[in-house]
């Protein structure tokens, strides 16, 4: 049976144990994703990181490997530039969406994206201008007013960093501890070590007792004796006559 203190400490840290040991299992599996991709240079459906192409002399297919501003695809997965709308006829932009980012792969390029034109109504409603053209979405713009410990400018990899969880509620309840572990009978023992003060008294007050104890016993004891040896003179008296 521990104190409700130490059961508090020891259930925090166990859910700080938790906590830790759930973050590290998941960034090591998307870390494994993310390397093995790299490592093995795989094509990406969409061609964001290489262009297939076949040669016009031959049927050899060929790839021509895509550049985001200075950074190849060829020496990092993580190259990527702002994201855009483009017109479909001379790739000229159209409008930018603010804190969204293209790659050379997509989940690179999202986790370095952030969600801050979900709450702009400005960008939002730009955006789907563009998106209902294509796609049918009824999104609505984000409320920036709702309290997080997120900012509307944390990449997608900051928030999945946090497993996009706001607060870690937990709760202890000790009465229910209690009730689980009663104890027949408690117990306890504290140990203490006496001051110079505290022995001094003790012992004056040890003599001053034994002092008194003497006073008393001794003149009784004293008469006592005279008494015996009185009552032994007299015996002897009376056998010599």
């Amino acid at each position: 049976m521990v104190p409700s203190t130490l059961l508090e400490s020891q259930a925090q840290a166990l859910v700080n144990e938790l906590r830790a040991s759930t973050i590290n299992e998941f960034s090591g599996s998307l870390g494994i994703v993310r390397q093995t991709t790299q490592a093995n240079a795989l094509f990406s459906s969409l061609q964001s990181n290489a262009r297939l192409f076949i040669q016009p002399t031959s049927v050899i297919l060929g790839s021509l490997l895509a550049r985001y501003g200075n950074c190849s695809c060829t020496l990092s997965s993580k190259c990527i530039s702002p994201s855009a709308f483009y017109d479909g006829l001379n790739s000229t932009v159209l409008s930018l969406v603010r804190g969204m980012r293209t790659g050379c792969y997509i989940l690179e390029a999202l986790l370095q994206s952030s969600l801050e034109c979900f709450y702009d109504p400005i960008c939002f409603e730009s955006m789907m201008s563009y998106l209902n053209s294509t796609v049918i979405w009824n999104g609505t713009v984000m409320n920036r007013t709702t309290p997080s410990r997120f900012l509307t400018t944390s990449t997608v990899g900051d928030i999945l960093d946090e497993l996009m969880i706001e607060i870690w509620n937990w709760t202890l309840k000790f009465d229910d501890y209690f009730a689980q572990c009663r104890p027949i009978a408690c117990s306890y023992t504290v140990e203490a070590r006496n001051d110079a003060i505290y022995i001094m008294t003790t012992l004056i007050g040890l003599v001053g007792g034994l002092v008194t104890a003497l006073k008393l016993a001794v003149p009784n004891s004293v008469n006592l004796i005279r008494k015996k040896k009185d009552r032994q003179l007299c015996d002897t008296g009376m056998i010599d006559q």
